[in-house]
């Protein structure tokens, strides 16, 4: 009996299939792979299949060694400088090659563009922060908005206290001014 890899046409005995399989089980396992992010890995790595041919389960875990510590960590160290990279730059990243896979050179042979883009991003998404401060610390505002107030709202009126003994007291008092202004 033989089967048919669905990716790229290779014909194997289902043991073959199996032994591949429980290879990348164990990669992703022992890798502690994102989940959020499972999915795009897998795909970015198709970007370094060697032509028509199947990646052997040893060149898929070197891939994952070198790229997921930086995934996991947040931060990419490249071209002599730290970037910071969450989650979310990575999946960006992942995303623009496998859009744009028709104009990359294939088979992949580092992930060093994958690098240069997420350092991109983290290098755009720095300066909008530094624009913002710097908005915020001059005190302007972006065009098109108003600057940051506090709109006026009443403050609610206290309900008034009722105290018999104030009341007593208050109008003893409204009396003798009353009994004095009389006598004069």
């Amino acid at each position: 009996m033989k089967l048919v890899c669905p990716s790229c046409g290779c014909y194997g005995s289902p043991e073959a299939f199996m032994a591949e399989a429980e290879a990348g089980a164990e990669d992703l396992a022992a890798l502690a792979m994102p989940r959020e992010i499972a999915a795009e890995l897998q795909q970015y790595l198709r970007l370094f299949r060697p032509g028509e041919r199947s990646m052997l389960a040893k060149r898929r875990h070197k891939l994952l060694a070198e790229l997921l510590p930086h995934i996991t960590a947040g931060k990419l160290q490249f071209d002599g400088r730290v970037w910071p990279a969450p989650l979310d730059y990575w999946r960006e990243a992942i995303g623009q090659m496998i859009d744009g896979r028709a104009k990359l050179d294939l088979p992949m042979k580092t992930h060093n563009y994958l690098y240069r883009i997420v350092a991109g991003i983290a290098n755009k998404a720095d300066a909008q922060r530094e624009r913002d401060q710097q908005t915020r610390a001059t005190g302007a505002t972006p065009i098109g908005t108003s600057a940051a107030h506090q709109p006026f709202v009443p403050e609610p009126k206290a309900e008034p206290t009722y105290n018999p003994e104030t009341a007593i007291a208050s109008l003893a008092k409204a009396k003798s001014i009353v009994n004095k202004g009389a006598k004069a």
